[in-house]
């Protein structure tokens, strides 16, 4: 530890700010990747956070737009269909996973079985190209 240790006993001075910045220069830079990646993707996105409370002008902008506080919020919970779009919004979600989560890996089993190579091959291709061609593309080629 980069201490020096003062005249008290149990106390301790640290080195300057800028002598802990140069003795640890290649730690920091190893971690400033992490800092500005959670910077951009977790922090900055938290900005947007206020147009929720406010009555969004584009002409305006968010800063200059006016500020209604929990109107928005009120007039949801008030709905009397409230209830009903949130079970809707929990059964689709639900609903997603299971039929997003199952069948990929139960498809991926299946796939590993497979003996012969060439047909193993063909399958992986025809089931992974839609995710790498849009159904434009992969149509015009069909046809």
């Amino acid at each position: 530890m980069n201490r020096i240790a003062g005249k008290k006993a149990g106390y301790v001075r640290y080195a300057p700010l800028w002598k802990r910045i140069v003795k640890y220069k290649a730690l920091i830079l190893m971690i400033l990747p992490a800092v500005i990646f959670f910077a951009v993707f977790s922090y900055a996105p938290m900005y947007g956070v206020v147009l929720a409370f406010k009555d969004y002008s584009i002409s305006k902008g968010i800063m200059g737009s006016e500020w209604v506080g929990l109107y928005y919020f009120n007039r949801l919970f008030a709905s009397e269909r409230f209830w009903q779009v949130c079970a809707n919004t929990l059964i689709i979600s639900c609903l997603k996973l299971f039929f997003g989560f199952f069948p990929p890996i139960i498809f991926a089993l299946l796939l590993n079985e497979i003996r012969t190579k060439w047909f193993k091959k063909l399958t992986q291709t025809a089931s992974y190209l839609p995710y790498f061609i849009s159904w434009i593309v992969l149509a015009g080629i069909i046809k």
